[in-house]
């Protein structure tokens, strides 16, 4: 994940595992509600062009909580650029959060934000 909270840095502590199913890449992060809207994209290390994923052309960019929301990995030119086509999601509390990344084929499809729930025991 890379983002305004990864100063758009390929982050060690932002990377997306892969959930205990394997249909999911996930990463666990915190957000202060300061009114900022931050932008989301899923990339490799490198801004790969056929890596960076972001809304599709046209979607709507916003990123409601629990709302799955398509990835498009394919761009060109400008797009490339971190805060192109990025997701814009906008926390309405400090809160934990748990970034999911959708997999079709093995390739990254919709991704997800929503509230940490801790586990019950």
């Amino acid at each position: 994940m890379r983002s305004e909270i990864t100063w758009w840095e390929a982050r060690p502590e932002f990377r997306l595992r892969k959930n205990e199913e394997g249909n999911l890449l996930e990463t666990e992060f915190s957000m202060i509600s300061d009114g900022q809207e931050y932008h989301l994209k899923i990339t490799d290390k490198v801004l790969s062009k056929d890596k960076n994923c972001g809304a599709p052309k046209n979607a709507n960019r916003q990123l409601p909580l629990d709302t799955w929301r398509p990835l498009s990995c394919f761009y060109s030119g400008d797009e490339l650029t971190p805060l192109a086509m990025g997701y814009r999601f906008n926390p309405t509390k400090a809160e934990n959060y748990v970034l999911h990344v959708k997999l079709t084929e093995g390739k990254p499809s919709a991704i997800k934000v929503s509230e940490f729930q801790e586990a019950k025991h």
